[in-house]
């Protein structure tokens, strides 16, 4: 670490590490958390400033207690010290066991494994003593910067006969008021940033009386700069966050000065400002990018636009001048360069709808999204980019056909969007309406090539990962996300069930604890933690999570989760009610889908249970509600194992011939599907002979979201067969992988498909240990499920 230019000359301010949402400060011995002060013990301080000061380095318990008690100072120090170090992992959240922050090396001492960072913020202010009239100066010409520019420009008498010479005389007077004296588009020669330079952009200071320039041309500039391969943005929600530390709310707005305290905390090399004024039907955009440590002005570009429609093309122009001026090459430029009105939309309402529906999503709010997006495309048919987002918003809500409707659409307009847009399209073309996840994974591959900074193809590569059951790969990549943007709601959520998968419960929850730390908040992350209570017994903490989403409709999700957890537990009347009530929250909230589904999975639910005329009965009534290839695989599942096979096939047909290239429609689910049908009929070697397709996708999800249920009937088939010794390894495969199965009942009744398996195989022994197993899990499950009764008379006959 390197003291700064400012530091180094004024050695009298106070000496501040940050490091993940703390900061220390060494003159004052005080530990702030997102900029409000923990108290902490002096010990306990002086280990952590001295970890600080030799980050990455090895501090020896011998250094430790020569610096805490020095000279002939009597005290149990190894009692103390680690007293002293406990207490200060618990001030910083931290675990020995899965340390973030300080690392335990036994007998010999500690060491700090977080990145740190030592420069000083422009929160904490100049001592008095250090004022000085051009400081003041500096000060009053940066709130100069911040006010408004005056639209009443002084106009000749004769505005007929001058009207030339009106307008170049307001034209100056505008460059004069934005600039100050000098020249119009620089001031000091432009200094280039490098590839690993970061840029923190500011909102526009709108001096126009028109609201549709707020917030809308800075979104439109970012489109524009994450088009660039050369400059690195800072994400949106990453910048928020930020805010939520410095103790601001945040949706505060970017100002000058923020941005800049912004920029300074995050060690970013740059800031972006933009500013629009108005003289009758033209406007004037201007760019500057100045260096956040000094306060330089590094480039500034502008351009002008006559007519409130042709501000974004005067945009467009600003940005590529800007681009260049910032040390990207003209071929770089030209490669990628779609003009703004292209790539996005000419409509400056639409872009404001749209930079507001992202706004919500960035803060985990997917269904209040929505309106902004459809806004969006009311006010423009053709935006390209809107349709798509909203496309991967009804997918990521379980409304899957109104996904392939908006995701389509998107795809027929990718002409109009730019390099990076296209990416976005194409893949969640791939992945969203024709399910080809090999092309979908390329796309995303491409993608990260192209745009190595971009952390959107990362976490969507986990994803698809995450779909194909190879979890260990998806924590691969989203831990790479998580490194693009730790402040990611996307990133944190699926990183946590990616641990959960790979049942790796204490990574799982330490995902969640930092998403919460850092001011995250999402459906999905309490999703995740109520499962992992699930799978911990910690019945506490799935009530708490269960609370949080009481008052946060549409909760259907959870309230289906709880029905999952009754259902494994075989409490059916229970599950049935919860079901209902998941299903009557998605329609009251227009989710048709959602509520099919949950009739859909309580059909599947009641025909292992052993009640074929309510699994059909459900089954059909899904099928009448809505037409999409996650809820007819899941009934289609129902009605196979009620004993209608010649229904369930039909399904099964017309499902191939619509998705072709559906990758776990036609690996997975179409041949579970058909060996379902098999069974019914009494050929179990014909299913054993169709499931071993499935074997590469044995952990994935499927389409109808119930992960290895190919394995458990992999196992069915083999009872069937006689084949007890095949039987029992498919369900130790579901048993192996509990929290990839999670609250799903095939997960209970595995243990019965193990005791009958271990009997068949003539196992008496192990048969008895599995059938006390699932019997003990359903020692409160509804009496007169026939499941059940035919596992305690199988058990009591080993007896």
């Amino acid at each position: 670490m390197q003291l700064t230019s400012t530091q180094a000359s004024n050695s009298s301010q106070p000496r501040i590490i940050r490091f993940g949402i703390f900061e220390a400060d060494l003159t004052a011995g005080e530990l702030r958390k997102g900029g409000v002060r923990i108290r902490l013990q002096e010990q306990p301080f002086q280990i952590l400033a001295v970890l600080l000061e030799r980050a990455a380095q090895i501090v020896t318990r011998d250094e430790l207690r020569n610096k805490l008690w020095p000279g002939d100072t009597f005290v149990d120090f190894e009692h103390g010290v680690n007293s002293a170090v406990a207490r200060l992992r618990d001030a910083l959240g931290d675990s020995a066991d899965n340390p973030h922050y300080i690392e335990t090396l036994p007998r010999r001492g500690y060491r700090f494994i977080g990145s740190v960072d030592d420069s000083l913020p422009a929160a904490y202010p100049t001592p008095a003593s250090a004022e000085s009239n051009g400081a003041q100066t500096k000060v009053q010409s940066e709130q100069q910067a911040e006010a408004p520019v005056p639209r009443a420009l002084v106009r000749p008498e004769n505005p007929r006969a001058t009207f030339a010479r009106r307008r170049s005389i307001g034209w100056a007077a505008v460059a004069m008021a934005l600039l100050g004296l000098g020249g119009y588009f620089y001031l000091r020669p432009a200094h280039a940033l490098s590839e690993s330079d970061s840029i923190v952009l500011a909102d526009f200071t709108n001096s126009t009386s028109d609201s549709v320039f707020d917030n809308t041309l800075r979104q439109a500039l970012a489109v524009k700069l994450i088009d660039s391969p050369f400059l690195n943005v800072v994400p949106e929600e990453r910048m928020r966050d930020t805010l939520r530390f410095m103790g601001r709310p945040s949706t505060e707005r970017l100002t000058t000065a923020t941005a800049r305290e912004v920029c300074q905390r995050l060690s970013s090399k740059a800031m972006l400002t933009g500013s629009i004024v108005q003289l009758d039907d033209h406007y004037s955009i201007l760019l500057e990018a100045t260096n956040c440590a000094t306060g330089d002005s590094l480039a500034r570009a502008g351009a002008e636009a006559v007519g409130k429609g042709q501000v974004l093309k005067a945009l467009d122009e600003a940005v590529v001048g800007m681009r260049r001026k910032l040390g990207e090459s003209l071929s770089s430029i030209q490669k990628n360069d779609v003009p703004i009105e292209q790539a996005t939309t000419t409509s400056l309402e639409g872009l404001k709808a749209f930079s507001l529906g992202q706004a919500e999503r960035n803060r985990g709010n997917e269904p209040q999204s929505i309106s902004y997006f459809q806004n969006a495309i009311e006010r423009d048919p053709n935006f390209a980019m809107a349709y798509a987002v909203l496309g991967q918003v009804y997918a990521n809500t379980g409304e899957n056909e109104l996904s392939i409707d908006y995701t389509q659409k998107a795809f027929d307009r990718r002409a109009r969007a730019s390099e990076r847009e296209n990416f976005y399209i194409s893949s969640h073309y791939y992945e969203n309406v024709i399910h080809d996840l090999d092309r979908t994974a390329q796309t995303y591959e491409l993608w990260k090539s192209t745009y190595p900074r971009d952390v959107v193809p990362a976490i969507n590569l986990g994803t698809v990962y995450l779909a194909l059951g190879q979890a260990d790969k998806a924590v691969a990549e989203l831990t790479n996300a998580r490194r693009l943007d730790p402040d990611s709601v996307f990133v944190q959520g699926n990183l946590l069930f990616a641990y959960l998968n790979l049942n790796r419960l204490e990574e799982a929850k330490s995902t969640f604890d930092e998403a919460r730390a850092r001011g995250l908040d999402a459906e999905d992350l309490h999703l995740g933690r109520y499962m992992i209570a699930f799978l911990e017994g910690d019945t506490q903490t799935m009530k708490q999570q269960t609370a949080w989403a009481a008052d946060k409709p549409p909760n259907h999700g959870l309230l289906g989760l709880n029905a999952s957890t009754a259902a494994y537990g075989g409490r059916l009347r229970s599950a049935e009610e919860l079901f209902q009530q998941a299903e009557d929250s998605a329609r009251r909230y227009g989710r048709k889908e959602s509520a099919a589904q949950a009739q859909a999975f309580t059909a599947l639910i009641e025909a292992e249970f052993g009640r074929p005329d309510e699994a059909r009965q459900l089954a059909r009534a899904s099928l009448n509600a809505v037409k999409s290839p996650e809820i007819e695989t899941a009934a289609a599942l129902a009605l196979a194992r009620s004993g209608d096979a010649t229904a369930a096939e039909a399904l099964a047909t017309e499902l191939g011939q619509r998705f072709p290239s559906d990758t776990l429609l036609n690996g997975v689910d179409l041949p579970t599907i058909h060996a379902a049908a098999e069974l019914s009929r009494g050929n179990a070697s014909a299913a054993v002979r169709i499931l071993q397709a499935a074997l590469p996708y044995d952990l994935s999800k499927g389409v109808h979201e119930s992960a290895l249920y190919a394995p458990y009937l992999r196992g069915q088939a083999y009872l069937r067969a006689g084949d007890g010794k095949a039987a029992e390894v498919e369900f130790q495969k579901v048993l192996d992988h509990r929290g990839l199965v999670n609250g799903s009942p095939h997960g209970a009744l595995a243990h019965l498909g193990l005791a009958r398996a271990r009997r068949l195989a003539g196992d008496i022994r192990g048969s008895r240990s599995a059938y006390q197993d699932f019997l003990a899990l359903w020692k409160d499950a509804d009496p007169e499920i026939p499941v059940l009764q035919q596992a305690r008379a199988e058990y009591a006959s080993l007896r």
